[in-house]
């Protein structure tokens, strides 16, 4: 039911120096009460300096507004209560001589955006480049990459539970994700990594990018210091900064990140032992030793990004550091969407006991969980075994690939590159043998149909040059062509 207002115009016109105010309009049913209506607007009018010296008494304002006397005293006890109003004994209400605040800034135009210059850095200090989602040319990971995923095994597992869905797929009140799934999780790296933790130990997130961006979160507090790896993947300096951490770049060469003699005054270490991207080295175990002994030393966290360790094509996977730890001292993030597909967007972070309610808390924070069909899904497709034969296939097809640009480089291009060794993974960096600038050799390829990310661009000190190619979903055939057209750019 709407009120309708019976109004002396020319008298309210007097205090406020305007026409009548919105708040004067029919109010409906179910909008903010009338005392908060008209407190927004005289405090509007105070602020704008419309409204100046002396208000009218409430009897007057009430009778003049044709509303109860009670919503106009409850709009002025508001407005002196916040220091908008003062009052003076015998006389009323006075605008206050000194205001709470300012009154908000003219704005002759429209709301100033970003400046493009602005947003076309933004990419490159936070996170990796995007690709274009149509384009399909090497050295991108394409669709074709994925075209012998069971399918037909996934969409099944997908709808299974759906038709008589239990309570927890309906309404799921644990933000760490299914308990089946991180169960499924953790007996799964305790099989593959050497890692002893319980289901509660895990935690459900949206990739591995939001399992570094809740470790920083819970970890770091603004203006501590991290050190991260250097050259390293975009993410991590993205999820550091999210936090308000202090990147500090440290060194990386043929085994892994390089240990400084101390660690102290740095709050974690953020660290890719199974593998640095885009360099390609495995951190060796005195070094792994190393970094575990300093950071019990000086009372620092380590983040240990598991990137690419299930892409390693000769052996087992190396034990991880989480495995090795014995202070409580290690995160541990991993990833589905890697192994199995990028639109999946499922990963996990797996902490030390002492930290799993902080944890919890901090993930609930975040955004309350993933959704249950793909958590419920992804737990069958691991128990039933389809997991790891999919994963057996793939670095399979990634082992035959590699080799194929690795031999056709070392044919062609060996008097310009040198390819960097490594066991496995989905690029291949190339070192320049001859001093050149990446970024422009990486533009002119670039404009032949060949996508090779520059090396510099990973780097945060004194940079190496050459390129980062990757070579997943692409057949020997295309390979090979790729590498002639290269070969004949300049």
């Amino acid at each position: 039911m709407a009120h309708h207002w019976h109004l002396k115009k020319s008298q309210f016109t007097i205090f406020l120096g305007a026409t009548l105010p919105d708040f004067l309009l029919p109010v409906p049913d179910g909008a903010e009460p009338l005392y908060r209506r008209l407190y927004l607007a005289l405090r509007e009018a105070i602020l704008d300096g419309r409204l100046r010296h002396r208000l009218p008494s409430t009897r007057q304002l009430a009778e003049d507004l044709g509303i109860s006397r009670n919503s106009v005293a409850a709009a002025f006890e508001l407005l002196h209560s916040e220091g908008y109003l003062e009052a003076r004994r015998g006389s009323g209400s006075y605008v206050a001589a000194t205001l709470p605040d300012q009154a908000p800034a003219k704005v002759a135009g429209p709301r100033a955006v970003p400046s493009p210059k602005r947003i076309a850095a933004l990419p490159g200090r936070l996170t990796a480049p995007r690709q274009d989602e149509e384009a399909d040319a090497p050295f991108l990971v394409t669709a074709r990459a994925y075209a012998d995923f069971p399918w037909a095994e996934w969409s099944r597992l997908l709808a299974r539970p759906w038709r008589r869905p239990k309570a927890d797929l309906v309404v799921n009140h644990d933000a760490a994700g299914l308990a089946s799934l991180r169960r499924a999780v953790a007996e799964m790296l305790g099989a593959t990594r050497a890692m002893s933790c319980s289901p509660d130990q895990v935690l459900i997130t949206g990739g591995s990018q939001q399992a570094l961006d809740i470790a920083c979160r819970l970890l770091i507090d603004p203006g501590e210091r991290l050190l991260i790896e250097d050259p390293g993947f975009h993410g991590t300096y993205a999820a550091a900064a999210a936090a308000g951490g202090l990147a500090i770049p440290q060194p990386v060469d043929e085994e892994g990140l390089t240990i400084p003699e101390t660690l102290s005054g740095i709050k974690a270490v953020m660290v890719t032992p199974s593998r640095n991207f885009p360099l390609g080295g495995i951190l060796s175990l005195p070094r792994r030793l190393a970094l575990l002994t300093a950071a019990a030393a000086a009372g620092a966290w380590v983040i240990e990004d598991d990137f690419d360790a299930e892409f390693r094509f000769a052996g087992r996977p190396l034990a991880s550091l989480f495995g090795m730890d014995r202070q409580g001292q290690v995160l541990y993030a991993g990833t589905f969407s890697r192994t199995m597909f990028p639109a999946l967007r499922l990963g996990y972070l797996v902490v030390p006991e002492g930290l799993i309610e902080p944890a919890r808390a901090v993930r609930l924070a975040s955004d309350g969980g993933e959704a249950t069909p793909l958590q419920a899904a992804l737990t069958a497709f691991i128990l039933e075994g389809h997991y790891a034969a999919q994963l057996r296939r793939r670095r399979l097809r990634l082992a035959e690939a590699r080799a194929a640009l690795t031999a056709a480089i070392e044919t062609r291009l060996s008097d310009r590159f040198e390819v960097l060794p490594a066991d496995g993974g989905l690029t291949l960096t190339l070192l320049l043998r001859r001093p050149a600038d990446d970024k422009k050799l990486s533009a002119r390829l670039a404009a032949g149909g060949i996508v090779a990310r520059p090396l510099s661009s990973f780097y945060r000190g004194r940079p190496c040059h050459g390129l980062v190619l990757g070579y997943a979903g692409w057949s020997e055939p295309d390979l090979k062509r790729a590498v002639e057209k290269m070969a004949s750019i300049e």
